[in-house]
Protein backbone atom coordinates (compact mmCIF):
# COMPACT_ATOMS: atom_id res chain seq x y z
CA UNK A 1 0.00 0.00 0.00
CA UNK A 2 2.87 2.42 0.68
CA UNK A 3 4.10 2.14 -2.90
CA UNK A 4 0.67 3.15 -4.21
CA UNK A 5 0.56 6.10 -1.79
CA UNK A 6 4.02 7.23 -2.89
CA UNK A 7 3.04 6.81 -6.54
CA UNK A 8 -0.11 8.88 -5.99
CA UNK A 9 1.87 11.63 -4.24
CA UNK A 10 4.46 11.78 -7.04
CA UNK A 11 1.67 11.72 -9.63
CA UNK A 12 -0.03 14.75 -8.04
CA UNK A 13 3.26 16.63 -7.81
CA UNK A 14 3.99 15.81 -11.46
CA UNK A 15 0.54 17.03 -12.53
CA UNK A 16 1.14 20.32 -10.72
CA UNK A 17 4.66 20.55 -12.18
CA UNK A 18 3.46 20.04 -15.75
CA UNK A 19 0.41 22.29 -15.35
CA UNK A 20 2.28 25.22 -13.84
CA UNK A 21 5.42 24.73 -15.91
CA UNK A 22 3.61 24.54 -19.24
CA UNK A 23 2.11 27.97 -18.63
CA UNK A 24 5.53 29.69 -18.63
CA UNK A 25 5.93 32.06 -21.57
CA UNK A 26 8.73 34.39 -22.57
CA UNK A 27 9.04 36.59 -25.63
CA UNK A 28 12.81 36.41 -26.10
CA UNK A 29 15.70 34.03 -25.47
CA UNK A 30 15.53 30.29 -25.87
CA UNK A 31 13.32 29.37 -28.86
CA UNK A 32 11.94 26.33 -27.03
CA UNK A 33 10.96 28.43 -24.05
CA UNK A 34 10.96 27.61 -20.35
CA UNK A 35 8.05 25.14 -20.59
CA UNK A 36 10.23 22.41 -22.10
CA UNK A 37 12.01 21.45 -18.86
CA UNK A 38 8.82 20.87 -16.83
CA UNK A 39 7.45 18.72 -19.65
CA UNK A 40 10.67 16.70 -19.95
CA UNK A 41 10.66 16.01 -16.22
CA UNK A 42 6.92 15.85 -15.58
CA UNK A 43 6.02 13.56 -18.49
CA UNK A 44 8.12 10.59 -17.38
CA UNK A 45 7.21 11.29 -13.73
CA UNK A 46 3.52 11.02 -14.63
CA UNK A 47 4.08 7.76 -16.49
CA UNK A 48 6.34 6.14 -13.89
CA UNK A 49 4.24 7.19 -10.90
CA UNK A 50 1.17 5.89 -12.70
CA UNK A 51 2.97 2.56 -13.09
CA UNK A 52 3.60 2.51 -9.33
CA UNK A 53 -0.10 3.03 -8.72
CA UNK A 54 -1.25 0.36 -11.18
CA UNK A 55 1.53 -2.20 -10.61
CA UNK A 56 2.74 -1.83 -7.01
CA UNK A 57 5.37 -4.13 -5.57
CA UNK A 58 5.48 -4.07 -1.78
CA UNK A 59 8.14 -6.74 -1.44
CA UNK A 60 11.01 -4.54 -0.31
CA UNK A 61 12.59 -3.53 2.96
CA UNK A 62 12.60 0.09 4.07
CA UNK A 63 15.93 1.65 4.91
CA UNK A 64 17.43 2.03 8.32
CA UNK A 65 17.24 5.10 10.52
CA UNK A 66 20.72 6.15 9.30
CA UNK A 67 19.59 5.91 5.67
CA UNK A 68 16.54 8.06 6.43
CA UNK A 69 18.76 10.68 8.09
CA UNK A 70 21.03 10.74 5.02
CA UNK A 71 17.98 11.14 2.79
CA UNK A 72 16.67 14.04 4.87
CA UNK A 73 20.13 15.63 4.90
CA UNK A 74 20.24 15.36 1.09
CA UNK A 75 16.84 17.01 0.74
CA UNK A 76 17.93 19.76 3.16
CA UNK A 77 21.10 20.24 1.10
CA UNK A 78 19.08 20.70 -2.09
CA UNK A 79 16.72 23.17 -0.40
CA UNK A 80 19.63 25.19 0.97
CA UNK A 81 21.18 25.14 -2.51
CA UNK A 82 18.00 26.51 -4.08
CA UNK A 83 17.63 29.30 -1.54
CA UNK A 84 21.29 30.40 -1.47
CA UNK A 85 22.34 30.24 -5.12
CA UNK A 86 21.49 33.87 -5.89
CA UNK A 87 23.26 35.09 -2.78
CA UNK A 88 26.52 33.13 -3.05
CA UNK A 89 26.46 32.42 -6.79
CA UNK A 90 26.21 29.30 -8.90
CA UNK A 91 29.84 28.24 -8.55
CA UNK A 92 30.07 28.28 -4.75
CA UNK A 93 26.56 26.90 -4.17
CA UNK A 94 27.04 24.07 -6.68
CA UNK A 95 30.48 23.25 -5.28
CA UNK A 96 29.05 22.96 -1.76
CA UNK A 97 26.01 20.98 -2.89
CA UNK A 98 28.06 18.44 -4.85
CA UNK A 99 30.62 18.06 -2.07
CA UNK A 100 27.95 17.47 0.59
CA UNK A 101 25.94 15.06 -1.59
CA UNK A 102 29.08 13.13 -2.55
CA UNK A 103 29.99 12.83 1.12
CA UNK A 104 26.45 11.66 1.96
CA UNK A 105 26.71 9.01 -0.76
CA UNK A 106 29.89 7.66 0.83
CA UNK A 107 32.80 9.56 -0.72
CA UNK A 108 35.64 10.46 1.60
CA UNK A 109 36.31 14.15 2.27
CA UNK A 110 38.98 14.54 -0.41
CA UNK A 111 36.90 12.88 -3.13
CA UNK A 112 33.83 14.91 -2.13
CA UNK A 113 35.83 18.13 -2.55
CA UNK A 114 37.12 16.91 -5.92
CA UNK A 115 33.56 16.15 -7.03
CA UNK A 116 32.46 19.68 -6.14
CA UNK A 117 35.56 21.21 -7.74
CA UNK A 118 34.93 19.41 -11.03
CA UNK A 119 31.12 19.61 -11.14
CA UNK A 120 30.66 23.31 -10.36
CA UNK A 121 32.79 24.79 -13.15
CA UNK A 122 31.82 21.97 -15.52
CA UNK A 123 28.10 22.63 -15.09
CA UNK A 124 28.68 26.39 -15.29
CA UNK A 125 30.41 25.99 -18.65
CA UNK A 126 27.69 23.63 -19.86
CA UNK A 127 24.76 25.84 -18.89
CA UNK A 128 26.21 29.33 -19.35
CA UNK A 129 28.51 28.93 -22.32
CA UNK A 130 27.36 25.85 -24.25
CA UNK A 131 23.59 26.14 -23.72
CA UNK A 132 23.55 29.93 -23.38
CA UNK A 133 21.52 29.97 -20.17
CA UNK A 134 22.90 32.87 -18.11
CA UNK A 135 23.84 31.99 -14.54
CA UNK A 136 25.18 34.19 -11.75
CA UNK A 137 28.71 32.84 -11.39
CA UNK A 138 29.27 34.92 -8.27
CA UNK A 139 26.30 35.95 -6.21
CA UNK A 140 25.20 39.17 -4.61
CA UNK A 141 27.52 38.58 -1.67
CA UNK A 142 30.65 38.32 -3.81
CA UNK A 143 30.10 40.26 -6.97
Amino acid sequence: MTVRALGAAVFLIAVAFVTIGSSYRIEYGDPLGPAVFPLLVGGPALFLSGALIVFPKDSHKWGTHAALMKLLAGVACLLIYAFTMETVGFLLATFAMFAVLAWLFGANGRNALVAGSVAAPGLFVLFDIVLGLPLPAFGEMIG
